[in-house]
């Protein structure tokens, strides 16, 4: 997996991430919204 992006989004992160899909038999990107820990 390549991390594409990483942004601070209401004190967590968000991320986008681009992996190679078996499935669709190419590149699929999904995105990752880490909450703030307090």
């Amino acid at each position: 997996m390549e991390m594409l992006e990483e942004h601070r989004c209401f004190e967590g992160w968000q991320q986008r991430w681009r992996h190679d899909s078996s499935t669709l038999n190419c590149p699929d990107d999904v995105q990752y919204l880490s909450p703030s820990t307090s």
